[in-house]
Parts: structure tokens; sequence; C-alpha cells
């Protein structure tokens, strides 16, 4: 609404003309909504016959009658406020809901202004019937921002300034914008001295005066733009006394318009132009000869058009309903209705029509209004968003109905009391029950087992009292008795009030999935009895062949130490040979049985690249040079000194390789590049030969188990088939890539790409080494193992020492003489009849701990080589764990270490 600047009073009431009041009653009277009139003491002194009508009271009753009264007790308080701020600002706006005689309550847009009537302040105002838009409002709450914003007052400059200091205190967009100036210059500028001429402060000094002495003020003068524009502007200027300064309060208002209506109208015509400019809803006034008199600021600024583009009738037909033939309806239709009213002497009917605004947008416009004589009043409302939201939430419940029918899920709705609202078709088709069969019915007594009532009934009462549901899974029963399992996900329905309405529940019928579910559990369990099963056999058959290869190494190994012909060593190193390539076959199948089943697991610690790749280059080397081959190795010095890998397997990966590459060339060259990229910590190796190479249409299968080139591959060269199949694995574990391109007969480069960052050496505990057997101190030792041959290997590895070995044949046996005392050290087989090594372990620990004796060491020794094995025995209270077939050497330093760090062990514990 706009404010009450410019509402001048002066002998308003008494000379006005008899034609000037009749105009203005039809204009009062023809307002599609209420219009009243309030003195200063809040009581109504004039009102229009909607008023009336809308209150119910007669003429009688509301003369005199307290503003409050007609407002329902809710809004009382704040009715009240308005009121005060009409009489105080000058304006003011309120939703509210009017209270009529017989208790009714209707909820209305009021607008309030304050009028000057023989210099005493009256409340005008007009009200809309906003029961409509409520309704809107409560399925669509835009609807309630757009109708708000419809019935906002017009905008006036605010300015707020300090009198001495001429400082700017406060202004609103209004004035910024009408303006030109920034919020930065104003607040720097001097008020209001940068925005008036000369002459135009002179009238202000003599308001200024005259506030000083009643208080308020209202003068006519130009604001100064910018841009160097003048408009003309009315102001109410009044005194505010805040933080004990006396500051001015300015309100403005442009009155470019209302001086052309001056002149137009004349000076009798001031208090119907202030009513017409200033209702809060867009009018237009068509005289008899169809010429447009009058359009108020809210129809320019609701469709653009000014008085110069609509001069009369038919430049507003040309201009608002650019189509011929939907103008030609228009005109028909308004025509009608306008001739209707005339001769019923009614207002005209409200009607919808789709009016082109002066930028091109079309928008809903409602147009009514009320003829006076041979004149016209229309007044308009926007509908547009209304009608947008009504389609929209058309088109939504269009929308989700379709979702609702088509869904293959289960949508369910329950009220509040758990009676059946809505079921969709899936769930007729599901349950065998259709919607008229079972809305309205209880749903537990319909589709649930007795047995779920107590459970589901409370998970009703947290869903419907706003606890947060993650779902369930209950079963529902079918028409013909079947029992369906259902997972439900549910949400509360809330209306606008926030009031539960009841309980959307969707849900998804799970009984084929659970039935595979159960299907898919006994599958996994025959999968992991039977993975048991293998690493078990796998388990066995390593303790079985490593067992007989550790003798028949071990004592190759002597026999290699004692004085043997020419042709005996020759002998024995094919001997020696082919127990070696045993034990490669046997650590190759338990490698590729460990990726299968996922068992293998690599480790990540510090390693030294270069080191490692000049370590790999000696060990091949002289593979190479006894086949005659030139072995190239290009190693660059620009590495990072450390990374992380697993050192192992990338010796593993990298010597198969180039054995491979060894093996397949009979002359020429192998090479071993390496590259690093810092971007990325990337280690290219490529391993290159030129040997027999591989066909093209073997490089696909290159890579599978137990696959070679061809058959001739396997009988001139050896091998199982398996070295290619392991590194591929364990370059895929490791996160790389391991690639192949080769011609026949020119031969093969395979690259290996790596991502191995860098990182800080490790801090490793220092090792005693074994240098001279002489220097070895004396030890007891108690060797625990059934196998009268391995007996004999590890009696004859420790015969040159001056170490004492006794013999315990099973576990148990050597628990018992632990017990007894004056051992140093126990070797312990992990496979024994009567007590394994594993229980005579645990048993020995748990001696020791409650008799408070020291710890022995324990190193196990075992032909079980899987990692989990070794973890096992470490787990049971081994200090190490030695893998069959044992080294002279290995044993040796095993037990010689283990010693050495028991024994700063206990000094260090020693007080």
């Amino acid at each position: 609404m706009s404010s009450p600047v410019g509402h001048k009073a002066q002998d308003a009431g008494l000379n006005l003309t008899q034609q000037s009041e009749a105009f203005s009653h039809a204009v009062i009277e023809g307002l599609s909504g209420i219009f009243y009139l309030f003195d200063g003491q809040a009581r109504l002194i004039r009102w229009n016959k909607n008023f009336a009508t809308v209150t119910g009271y007669d003429d009688t009753t509301l003369q005199g009658k307290q503003a409050l009264d007609f407002i329902a007790p809710c809004d009382q308080a704040l009715v009240s406020s308005r009121i005060q701020q009409v009489f105080s600002e000058g304006h003011a706006t309120i939703e509210a809901a009017l209270r009529a005689h017989n208790g009714q309550e209707t909820p209305y847009f009021l607008s309030g202004s304050l009028v000057m009537i023989d210099e005493q302040p009256y409340l005008s105002g007009t009200g809309i019937d906003i029961s409509a838009r409520k309704r809107v409002e409560e399925t669509l709450q835009a609807e309630q921002q757009l109708t708000q914003a419809s019935l906002d007052a017009l905008p006036d400059t605010y300015f707020l300034f300090h009198p001495e200091t001429g400082k700017a205190l406060r202004w609103n967009r209004a004035f910024r914008e009408i303006s030109g100036f920034s919020d930065r210059q104003i607040g720097a500028l001097p008020a209001p001295s940068s925005y008036y001429s000369q002459s135009d402060l002179s009238i202000m000094a003599t308001a200024l005066e005259q506030l000083r002495k009643t208080g308020t003020a209202k003068l006519e003068i130009n604001l100064i733009c910018h841009n160097g524009q003048t408009i003309p502007f009315e102001y109410a200027i009044s005194s505010l006394a805040h933080q004990g300064q006396n500051l001015i309060i300015s309100i403005g208002r442009d009155i470019s318009e209302r001086r052309l209506a001056e002149n137009q109208l004349r000076e009798s015509e001031q208090k119907f132009l202030r009513l017409f400019k200033e209702v809060s809803i867009p009018l237009v006034l068509v005289n008899k000869q169809g010429m447009v008199t009058h359009i108020n600021d809210r129809f320019t600024t609701l469709l653009g058009y000014s008085m110069a583009d609509i001069p009369d009738l038919d430049s507003w037909w040309q201009r608002a309903y650019p189509d011929p033939r939907y103008r030609a309806w228009v005109k028909e239709t308004w025509t009608l209705a306008v001739q209707k009213a005339m001769a019923d002497g009614q207002d005209i009917a409200p009607l919808e029509y789709q009016v082109t605004c002066k930028n091109g947008e079309q928008r809903e416009i409602q147009i009514s209004g009320v003829t006076f004589g041979e004149d016209t009043l229309a007044t308009l409302i926007d509908v547009t968003e209304r009608s947008r939201a009504a389609k929209t939430l058309q088109q939504e419940r269009d929308f989700a109905d379709s979702l609702i029918h088509t869904a293959q899920t289960i949508i369910l709705v329950l009220d509040t009391q758990g009676r059946i609202m809505r079921i969709n078709p899936y769930m007729e088709e599901l349950s065998g029950y259709t919607l008229a069969e079972v809305q309205g019915k209880d749903w537990w007594n319909t589709f649930l087992p007795q047995q779920d009532h107590a459970t589901l009934r409370a998970l009703f009462a947290k869903a419907v009292g706003h606890i947060h549901n993650q779902g369930h899974v209950n079963p529902i029963l079918t028409k013909d008795g079947r029992l369906l399992e259902i997972e439900w996900y549910n949400k509360t329905l809330i209306d606008s009030h926030d009031e539960v309405m009841g309980l959307l529940s969707i849900g998804y019928d799970i009984t084929h999935k659970r039935a595979l579910e159960a299907e898919n559990r006994e599958a996994l369990a025959r999968a992991e009895s039977a993975n048991q099963a293998k690493s078990e056999f796998l388990a066995i058959m390593s303790h079985e062949i490593r067992t007989p290869l550790n003798v028949l190494l071990g004592m190759g190994d002597l026999l290699h130490e004692s004085l043997l012909t020419e042709e005996q060593t020759g002998q024995l190193e094919l001997l020696i040979k082919a127990g070696k390539h045993l034990v490669v076959l046997i650590d190759d199948i338990l490698d590729l049985s460990k990726i299968e089943f996922g068992g293998l697991t690599l480790t990540r610690e510090p390693l030294q690249p270069h080191r490692l790749f000049l370590l790999i280059c000696d060990i091949v080397r002289l593979q190479a040079q006894e086949k005659g081959l030139t072995f190239n190795c290009d190693i660059p010095t620009e590495l990072p000194p450390w990374v992380l890998g697993d050192e192992g397997r990338l010796r593993q990966i990298m010597i198969n390789l180039l054995h491979n590459a060894i093996k397949f060339t009979q002359q020429g060259h192998v090479t071993l590049k390496i590259a690093y990229q810092p971007a990325g910590s990337l280690f290219s190796i490529t391993i290159s030969d030129s040997g027999i190479g591989i066909a093209a249409k073997h490089l696909n299968h290159i890579f599978d188990k137990f696959s070679q080139a061809d058959s001739s591959i396997s009988r001139r060269y050896g091998g199982t088939g398996l070295g290619l199949a392991i590194a591929r694995n364990l370059v895929t574990l490791m996160g790389g890539h391991l690639t192949v391109e080769s011609c026949v007969n020119q031969g093969s480069h395979f690259q290996l790409t790596l991502e191995l960052p860098p990182t800080q050496p490790p801090i490793r505990p220092s090792t005693v080494a074994l240098t001279d057997l002489a220097t070895l101190k004396p030890l007891n030792i108690l060797l625990a193992e059934d196998s009268l041959d391995n007996q004999t290997l590890f009696l004859t590895y420790l015969k040159p020492t001056p170490w004492q070995v006794e013999i315990a044949m099973d576990g148990q046996q050597a628990v018992e003489r632990v017990k007894q005392g004056g051992l140093d050290l126990v070797l312990m087989d992990l496979q024994m009849p009567i007590m394994d090594g594993y229980r005579a372990t645990q048993a020995i620990r748990h001696w020791e701990q409650t008799s408070g004796t020291t710890p022995l060491p324990i190193l196990a020794l075992s032909a079980h080589a899987l990692r989990a094995e070794q973890q096992k025995s470490l787990e049971a209270g081994c200090n190490a764990h030695l893998v069959k077939p044992i080294k002279k050497k290995a044993l040796i330093e095993a037990i010689h270490q283990n010693m050495a760090r028991t024994t700063a062990k206990v000094s260090h514990e020693t007080p």
C-alpha cells in the first residue's frame, strides 16, 4: 500500500461538489473488497456495502464500532499494533481474520493509510478476502509468498539523517534506486544539501522550523538524482529522539503522476485520486467515450502500460490481446458482462483473460469491476501464479497417481489409527485384495500374522510419533494364505499445520531374495569348506614333500663339503639341482593356490631399489654368461634411496622373467632396463631378449597358468608354465601392469610398471653375523623331531659346533624335558605324534609364565610354507619359523641370533 505522504485534507469535506462525492461513493462501493474509515480513536465512521455484508452488522450497529471488534481474538494484538503503525508511520498492511457478527472468521488482507481530513487523522483502508488464497497456500506454500507480494504496499523513500551534521544514518532501497546514488555515496554525502537545490533547501529550512514547533511537517521539493534528473517529491518529516540525539525522519514519494492528475482533475478531485492511486490492487477507469482517464501505479507495475500506452479502450484491446481471434472473444465477453451489470445494477462478474504485458509477457488476469453511470471502473487481480500453482499441483498429483499405479513396489497409506486408506495396483496384485475390499479396514488384522501384531504396532506408534524409522522386514498374509517377506520403509505424513495425517509405507517383496540369500549362504559355506579343505591339502602336501626334501638337500650340502671325486661332485650337484627344482615347483604351486583363493598377502616395507636391482643383476649375470649370452643392465642412478614395496615378491617376479629370457635365448643378449618417473613414483622395468620369441596367436594366453607357447616348448626347454601366471597375478596384486611384445625369432620385451612410493629408511635391529664356529659358546639344545631322517640331518648340521643336542620324539616328551631345566634353546618340529609342536609350545609358555621361569627361545621347524602356518606358529609362542628344506648355515645362524637376542634381553631386564 502507499504511504500517507501527500494526503492533504484541507477543507476536503466542505468543498467537494456533489458530483465528486457521488463519484467517490461509486468508487468505494465499486471496490471488489471491503472499504473502511476509522477516526483517530479507531471508531468506524464509514464503510462500503461489502464491509457490512462480510461483518454481518447493520449500518446502525456498525457506526462508531471499535476496529478490534471486527478482528478475531488471535489477531487483535497484531492488528492493534498495525493501527498504531498507521497513525504513527502513515501506512500498514496485515493479514488477519475478520470476525463476523455470527462468529465466523474470514482471512483478509487489510491495508490502511493515514489521511488527514479537516486536519484530523483518519485511517482509510481496504481489504480483500484471501480465503481462496489461504486454501491454495495449504497445498502450495509458494502461493502465499506470491499473494503477499501482490498485496505489498507501493515503496516510498525513507531517509533518516542528523539535522546538524547532515550525516545520513539510514535509507531504503527506494531512495537508493530512485536517486541513483550508491549506498557508499549516500553514506558519505552530507544531507540534505547534496540532494536538493538552494531554493528547495530554503523550503526545507522552513519545514524544519515547523517541525521544531509542531513535531511534524510536510513539504514538496524536487529530488536531484545522481544523473542530474529532478523528480518532484512530497515528504512527511518528523523528529526522532534516539540515544540523546534529535534525528529527522523523511518519508518521501514521487508525486510526478499525482501532480499531472491534479492538473487534470483539479483540486476538487484530490480525495478521489488519493483513494484511486493508493488502493492496493490495479485499477483502470474508462469513461463512456471509451477513453482511459486513469490507471493506478499498481496497474502499471503489473502490466507495464502507462496512460500514454493505452489512451483508450481500442489501444488496450490491441496491445493486451494481440491475437485477433482472441481479442474478438475478449471484447465480446467483456462487453456482454458490462451490459449485463448495467442492466441488472450489479457489479461486473470476474472474468479471467490472458493479458499480454508491455514487455511481451503473458499473465493470467482476473478482471472485474463496477459501473456508475456510463463509466466503468475495472479492477485487475494477477492470478498467474495461482493458476500455474493449480496446474502444477494437478500435474504433480497426476504424476504421483501415475507413479503409484505403475510402481512395481508396494505403496500403502495408513491413517493415524492404522486403518488402510490406499494401496496401489501392485499391492492388489501381490496380495490378492482389491482396494475396495480393504479400504478402511484395520491393517494388522487384514494383512499381518497374529504373532507379529505387538511388534508392528510398536513400530507404527514410533513412525507416527515422528521417530525416525530406518525400515524393517515383516511378513504379510495374502488373500490365499501365502506368507510374503516384505521390506518396509516408512514416512510420516504431515499436513501444513504440522499435524500427523498418517503413514506412507513403501514395501519391497523380498521373498525370492531371501530364498536366494539362503541358497547363497549354503553355497558360500560349501565354497569356504572347499577352500579350507584345499588349504589343508596344500599344507599337508607341502609338509610331506618338504620333509624328505629337507633330508635330501641337507645331506647333499653335507656331502658337498666332503672330499669327493670330480665325477661324484657332478653327480651330487645334479641331485641337489633336482631337489631345488622340486622346491621351486612346490613354491610356485603354493603361490598360485594362495592367489586363487585370496590367501596371498603382500608386505609394504622399506627397500633399496638400486641395491635390489644390482643384486638381481649379479644373480642372473652368471647364468647368462654360462650360456654365452651378453647380459646388459641399465640402472639409472637417480632412483630414490628407499621405497615402499614387497622386496621378496618383486625379486621373485624379476628373476622369473630374467630366467625365462635366458632360458629361451640361445645366442645374443638379455637386457634389463630400469626407468623411473618421479611424478607418480612409477618404476618401469623392461626385460628384453633376442630369443625365440612368441607367436602373436599365443600372446593372449602366455600369462595363463600351465600355459606355454606350444607343447614343444615344454619338451625343449622344460618348465611348468606357472611362472608367468604367478608373475602377472603378483603384479596385479601390487597394483601394477605386466605386458609383453614379441615376434617369432626376434625376441621378446616384457614391461613391468609399478608404483613404489619413496619412504624413509627403516630402523633395523642389530644382528650378530656368524663368522667362525669356533667363537660359538656352548649350548644345551633340545631337538623335538619325530623323523629319524631329520634327526640325523640336524645332528649332523650341529656336530661341528660346541652345542649339545638332546632328542625328544614328540611334543609331550619335549614339554617334560623343558620342565626339568638345563636347556638353552628348543628346536620344535610342528608335526609330531601324541602332541604336535603348536600345543607343545603353548604348554611350555604356560608353564614358564606360571612358574616364573625365563622363557626359552623356541624355533619352529616346519614343512609348511604358507604364511598362515608361519603366523600360527608365532602366535603359539615360537620365536622364529624355519621352513624346510633348511640349510645348515641358516639353522646355525638362526640359533646363534636368537640366543644373542635372548641374552641381550635378559641382560637388559636384570637389575
